[in-house]
């Protein structure tokens, strides 16, 4: 099986960020495109310019707010290596 970070990395590098696509599926084949041109084995070439950080968080939450105050707050907490999901009070 191929390394995670590798097809990660041919997903970031083959397909452009900010494109939109019809479908999942579209995509999806559009990942395998870039696969082959790139090879998941072989290192990816990125533009020298690229950097960045790697965050590795325990707990992440997505609020999305609604007019009359009823919040949508959602948290995923890593608990022994799985993600476990709960509501929050608005």
């Amino acid at each position: 099986m191929a390394d995670p970070a590798a097809r990660l990395s041919t997903g970031c590098v083959g397909i452009a960020a900010v494109a939109a696509h019809a479908s999942r599926a579209d995509l999806d084949h559009a990942l395998v495109e870039a696969g082959e041109k790139f090879g998941v084995e072989d290192d990816i070439p990125v533009p020298p310019f690229w950097g960045g950080f790697r965050i590795s968080p325990d707990f992440v939450e997505f609020w999305q707010g609604r007019p009359n105050r009823m919040h949508n707050r959602v948290r995923t907490r890593l608990v022994d290596g799985k993600w476990h999901t709960q509501r929050l009070q608005p």
